[in-house]
């Protein structure tokens, strides 16, 4: 697994993940993210803040706030993405403020439950218009029932935009003078922010992107690792090789055959 946050560039206004676990990895998006908890139990992560989840309750991450799940239980998880933009009259707040807590419990929340419940279940024609509808009413029914704090991090949007040009750039020949001079910021402040945001020098930010798509290569196709190398921007197989076994702890092969190993248990 994956033990630094690695930034996820979404292109689509929402989307939804019917699953029987959620990911493990430390990621982050310009995306709200909303996950129902229908049946089973996990512990979802907000940056540094930890919350215990069973059936019915509810947690979602504001945009950009570095988060993960311990599974606990395995069962029936709704994962609903959803860009701030379509959320009418709160993109700002949204963008500006994080939850003191993450999550609504079943207990308090049963609102919130039935709008999720017709959501999941609509359909027709004009499905897309109602699901966007029911995120507003979601949104507007949570957000009164969440306390919101100030972002204590640096400027949100130029957050993105490093995220997202090095998200778009990874597979190509990049330095920091590159984003430097394409975003018209101190290669000094790019450092900064990725440094505060997820520990990560620049070139290591650059490797990790490269291995979580080499890792999406190994899984989905039967590209040589040469192939894999150059798709993902390494220079040399060697250098591949050895950045991939610095994050994972294990070659690309051994991770192949392990991935496919585990899917023929199942």
């Amino acid at each position: 697994m994956m033990k630094k946050a690695y930034y996820e560039n979404k292109k689509v206004p929402y989307y939804t993940i019917r699953d029987k676990s959620l990911t493990r990895d430390l990621h982050f998006h310009k995306e709200i993210e909303i996950v129902y908890i229908a049946k089973g139990s996990t512990v979802a992560y907000a940056d540094t803040d930890c919350f215990p989840m069973k059936e019915g309750d509810i947690y979602i991450s504001f945009p950009n706030q570095i988060h993960h799940y311990e599974q606990t239980e395995l069962g029936e998880y709704y994962n609903i993405i959803v860009n701030p933009e379509i959320v009418y009259g709160a993109k700002d707040l949204l963008y500006d403020n994080i939850p003191k807590v993450n999550a609504t419990y079943s207990n308090d929340n049963e609102v919130l439950r039935e709008i999720v419940a017709r959501y999941i279940k609509s359909s027709g024609e004009f499905r897309e218009t109602m699901q966007v509808g029911l995120i507003n009413e979601l949104m507007g029914n949570m957000l009164p029932m969440l306390t919101l704090r100030p972002r204590v991090s640096a400027d949100n949007t130029t957050i993105q935009n490093i995220f997202k040009y090095c998200s778009d750039n990874f597979n190509q020949k990049i330095t920091l003078k590159d984003v430097s001079e394409n975003l018209h910021l101190s290669r000094y402040h790019i450092s900064h922010i990725l440094n505060s945001k997820v520990n990560l020098g620049f070139t290591e930010y650059i490797n990790m992107l490269r291995i979580n798509r080499a890792c999406e290569l190994l899984e989905e196709t039967n590209m040589k690792t040469s192939e894999i190398s150059e798709e993902v921007g390494f220079g040399s197989i060697r250098s591949f090789n050895r950045a991939f076994l610095e994050l994972n702890e294990i070659t690309p092969l051994k991770y192949r055959k392990k991935i496919r190993c585990e899917r023929n248990e199942k």
